[in-house]
């Protein structure tokens, strides 16, 4: 068998020692295979003191079938381009550390890969398990769609966005470091709009459940503050526009922006210390930026109920009429 792993494995870690070694231990005790070989790779990016300890316990467990490294600049993007770039497989697939696989996993992506003649993204479904490892189908129900509209569906929803059901050819992203990504939220679009729109041909599995995603209510999507919400704004449009894109690209992704406004316009009705300057300020700043931006019919079709209300008042700036929802809101919470 080829010494050069087939498969790189990357694995962001801050603040999951809990969930950790669950993960790492789904991941190295693979099914074999003659026909593959893979690597683990870990960034944590935990303080010094926690990451000493954390090395000590990786190489004590499983010796040099993990790779750990440290990165003190904080943010699952910064990480997972750490680990792209020490990655040496011809395929990469990311795992979050909270979450878990099954011991098939690599095998079943791997006869896939191989019966449509190895594309360039590999999109599967996931199963969604509670903060206990327990799966809970009432929390997921796999998206079938056919292949014709993946694209349409990726593009204009938010479906297909997660990076940890891509199985992407590492020779196809490209690396940008020059944004500042400490604690990006809504990261997944970012590593995903490159992937997918320089691609050639992209497979979609829906019957390939073998990754475990934990519903952890401490992530940083599900705690976002206000000064977080408006600094991820800041980064998406200046990491998107870094990729110097084409006339239908940047139609694209400023009509995601736009979303992202409204998706986070959700999550802070979460945020009960929000006041109500900046509430006005951050429909101020979606106001502007939805101003020339029309999310067209399929958009709005992809979206919840709630996300076209939100969407509409904010291109409409009916602040008051927002503030008196997010209001109600508040008191559900």
């Amino acid at each position: 068998m080829n010494k050069k792993p087939f498969f790189s494995i990357l694995v962001p870690n801050y603040g999951y020692q809990k969930y950790l070694f669950e993960c790492l231990d789904s991941l190295v005790n693979q099914k074999q295979s003659d026909e593959f070989n893979y690597e683990v790779l870990v960034c944590d990016q935990s303080n010094l003191d926690i990451f000493e300890k954390i090395q000590k316990e990786v190489k004590e467990k499983y010796g040099d079938r993990v790779n750990l490294f440290h990165s003190e600049i904080k943010g699952l993007l910064r990480a997972r381009h750490t680990l792209i770039r020490a990655a040496k497989g011809e395929y990469c697939l990311c795992v979050d550390s909270d979450d878990f696989v099954d011991n098939d996993y690599l095998f079943v992506i791997y006869e896939n890969l191989k019966k449509h003649n190895f594309p360039d993204i590999l999109i599967h479904n996931f199963i969604k398990c509670d903060e206990n490892g327990k799966d809970d189908p009432s929390l997921y129900t796999p998206f079938i769609c056919d292949e014709k509209y993946l694209m349409d569906y990726f593009l204009y929803s938010n479906f297909f966005n997660e990076a940890v059901r891509k199985t992407f050819k590492r020779s196809l992203y490209v690396i940008d470091d020059t944004v500042d990504m400490e604690s990006v939220i809504c990261e997944d679009w970012l590593l995903s709009f490159p992937l997918m729109t320089k691609a050639k041909k992209v497979i979609y599995v829906p019957e390939i459940q073998k990754y475990h995603y934990r519903m952890n209510l401490n992530s940083l999507t599900h705690t976002v503050k206000f000064e977080e919400a408006m600094k991820n704004l800041a980064v998406h449009d200046q990491y998107l526009s870094n990729l110097n894109p084409n006339p239908l690209q940047k139609k694209i992704f400023d009509s995601q922006i736009a979303m992202t406004y409204v998706a986070l316009g959700d999550m802070l009705i979460k945020d009960k210390s929000l006041t109500s300057k900046q509430f006005k300020e951050f429909c101020n700043n979606a106001r502007d930026h939805l101003y020339e931006i029309d999310i067209n019919d399929k958009e709005l079709y992809e979206m919840s109920k709630n996300h076209k209300k939100i969407y509409r008042l904010l291109k409409m700036n009916a602040y008051k009429r927002l503030k008196l929802i997010f209001k109600i809101r508040k008191l559900l919470h």
